[in-house]
């Protein structure tokens, strides 16, 4: 027993006082065929101390059959004497999942230990009989007082104690931060030197100074001001220019990734998700009123507003992102961290069509270091509810795929209703032609005839995908 938990003289002759007449009630309950036990309205009426009549046959805190004794004032068992000593003796600070409402019996007193403290607490123990001194603690618990105690199981109380070490995956910080500044710089655009004459995706892979042009400053604030045609066109090869540069950068930042044709598909799978993303991000930071969507050449459209006709956004993307995406991401209010992790997730997908098996593999394992960082900048920000929030971040996900298929369906429109987009956009045409794309690809793998016919269907300078 421990120090200072002995009775006084009183208490114990009060005890051998009580054991005759107790022992005669503890006869009577087994002809019974069982143990009588106070309940908690028991409890209540005796202010949680054991009646003076009937003490010392079950413990005021758990309801078990307690010991001749007295334990800091109260009828207790040796087990909940045990544990009230150990929590004071360590000072240990106890919380509860179920806000203090969980009930202390025989067969779960174990379940939460911050209930049940306080059940010894209301019951009478006094903290202050126990002596906590250090000469009172052995030598061998001194020396092992580091060790951390056991994890909890599922289900039971939580104790409060220092967050567990972190695996540092400040590289990976470093190299997105390099990517999104090798991304963002600007162009020394000299219009004297423009080149208008590129055909091709492998062009502007080649000679990505041919996109200077569009390689302005990202500015994403509020003007209310009309939007023309032109505005839009610009827009939409400004977020071609943030792609084009985003992939390749991947090659720049670790070197010998991926090859040309690995990037070409990373970009035809991730323009429209990356796009959409970037927009809900800078909206979100740029305004608070729920119906206008800022786009990154400083320009403002509204969903109640009919947006001029052109080949880059429809009034339907406008008003899904709004709707959508930005409430979400507003209300997550997410770090730069997490901003450029998520980024190079909806990039980085090993299913995107056309990769090859190396490339493949290689984004398959980046996407995977990107998922853990990502849950460790969540950890950071959010130590007790990381998990929830690193779901909330990928749910994310699916919606700008939707959005995503809705802003390049838009595009194969304008390129199936318009003849002269084939001339004046032959880059977005070859990164996702019209809206019988999908069909002739689909025929052109079921029979050699089928593949002569779509490539005389497929004007010079366009991609064939076949």
């Amino acid at each position: 027993m421990a120090s200072g938990a002995r009775p006084s003289s009183s208490q114990r002759a009060t005890v051998a006082v009580e054991v005759d007449n107790g022992s005669a009630i503890m006869a009577s309950d087994r002809k019974r065929g069982g143990r009588h036990r106070h309940t908690a309205d028991d409890l209540t009426a005796t202010g949680g101390m054991s009646p003076p009549s009937t003490g010392l046959t079950n413990c005021v805190v758990c309801g078990d059959r307690a010991c001749s004794h007295y334990y800091y004032g109260v009828a207790a068992c040796h087990g909940c004497k045990c544990f009230f000593w150990r929590s004071v003796k360590q000072q240990v600070q106890y919380k509860c999942r179920y806000e203090g409402n969980c009930d202390i019996t025989v067969n779960a007193r174990n379940a939460c230990r911050y209930c049940r403290f306080q059940r010894c607490i209301r019951a009478g123990m006094q903290p202050e009989s126990v002596r906590v001194k250090k000469d009172d603690v052995p030598v061998k618990a001194r020396k092992h007082a580091h060790v951390e105690p056991t994890p909890d199981l599922p289900g039971t109380d939580i104790m409060e104690r220092p967050p567990p070490v972190k695996k540092q995956y400040s590289s990976v910080f470093t190299k997105m931060l390099e990517l999104e500044a090798k991304v963002l710089e600007e162009a020394d655009f000299n219009e004297n030197n423009q080149n208008n004459t590129f055909d091709t995706l492998q062009d502007i892979f080649m000679f990505p100074e041919y996109m200077d042009a569009y390689r302005t400053r990202v500015t994403f604030c509020v003007r209310l001001r009309s939007v023309s045609e032109e505005d839009m066109n610009f827009c939409k090869f400004r977020t071609l220019a943030y792609a084009l540069d985003y992939v390749r950068a991947l090659d720049y930042v670790f070197p010998n990734s991926i090859n040309v044709m690995d990037q070409i598909a990373l970009l035809r799978h991730s323009y429209g998700s990356i796009t959409v993303f970037n927009i809900a991000v800078g909206t979100a930071s740029a305004t608070r009123d729920n119906t206008l969507l800022c786009l990154p050449t400083g320009i403002t459209v509204s969903k109640h507003e009919e947006v001029i006709s052109n080949s880059f956004m429809s009034h339907i993307v406008i008003v899904g992102l709004i709707d959508s995406l930005v409430h979400p991401v507003d209300e997550l209010r997410m770090t730069e961290n997490e901003i450029l992790l998520l980024r190079g997730i909806i990039v980085l997908n090993a299913e995107a069509r056309g990769l090859s098996p190396t490339g493949k593999q290689w984004v398959a394992g980046m996407r995977d270091l990107l998922h853990t960082a990502l849950y460790q900048e969540c950890q950071s920000v959010d130590s007790t509810d990381a998990p929830v929030r690193f779901a909330k971040l990928l749910h994310l996900l699916p919606k700008i795929a939707l959005l995503s298929r809705d802003l390049v369906e838009h595009i194969k429109v304008a390129h199936t209703f318009n003849a002269d987009m084939r001339r004046v956009d032959p880059l977005f045409f070859e990164l996702f032609g019209d809206i019988f794309q999908d069909e002739r690809e689909h025929m052109a793998g079921v029979s050699p005839a089928a593949s002569v016919r779509v490539k005389e269907q497929v004007s010079p300078g366009t991609y064939d995908q076949s």
